[in-house]
């Protein structure tokens, strides 16, 4: 090969690689997770027990949700009561005010938030025996949520409730999709011979995905 043939390939080579480094993204998307201790949740290890914020709202307890879920699953008589897992304004208690108005029927359930607004979103399954549900992680990756969770085994005859507020801060503007994600079972509930999973009884009573917009300004 001569030397005009070397400095020809030489300029291939480097116009190949200036292309491929062009093509490639140099700012990836990175995932936001949401600490289990930032998490205000009933009953569930690793969070913060919201009977706490419900004591700061002059709440006497969660007994106004729990009742709410249990008046409206009765009259459905257990059947199809799950329902979509929503977000609300604000955090702490005024998150849980907001959560209780929804669950209460005084308000619907809000589709858009500014982009000014903190927001927090209401995580809960109807009132149902067989599985408490632990939530693993929250994670954000741009304009996609994941709840990750498992399903402890309860071999009580009493009801179980799951509640939870995730506070998400300010977001950018964007439409935003929420999902759940069932993780297999601790590995000692699947040595005494439970399915990892059991997406039959997350679909009857977990709350469902649903999505949200936040918007530029305040509307």
């Amino acid at each position: 090969m001569n030397r005009k043939s070397i400095v020809r390939a030489l300029i291939v080579a480097l116009l190949l690689t200036a292309n491929a480094s062009a093509q490639t993204p140099s700012d990836e998307s990175e995932a936001v997770t949401i600490p289990l201790e930032e998490i205000w949740a009933y009953g569930m290890p690793g969070t913060r027990k919201i009977e706490d914020i419900a004591r700061l709202s002059d709440m006497r307890s969660l007994g106004p949700i729990f009742e709410s879920w249990f008046n409206r699953s009765e009259k459905m008589k257990f059947k199809d009561v799950a329902r979509a897992g929503f977000a609300v304004s604000g955090s702490d208690v005024s998150a849980l005010r907001a959560a209780l108005a929804v669950f209460s029927e005084k308000e619907k359930p809000q589709k858009r938030f500014s982009s000014e607004d903190k927001v927090t979103i209401v995580f809960f399954s109807e009132p149902c025996g067989g599985n408490h549900v632990r939530i693993e992680q929250v994670e954000r990756v741009d304009n996609h949520i994941e709840i990750q969770y498992w399903l402890e085994p309860y071999f009580e005859r009493t009801l179980s409730q799951t509640f939870a507020l995730i506070p998400l801060g300010k977001l950018p503007p964007a439409r935003y999709d929420v999902e759940m994600r069932q993780l297999p079972r601790d590995h000692k509930y699947i040595r005494l011979g439970l399915n990892p999973t059991d997406e039959d009884w997350s679909a009857k009573v977990l709350c469902k995905p649903f999505k949200f917009v936040m918007a530029d300004k305040r509307e």
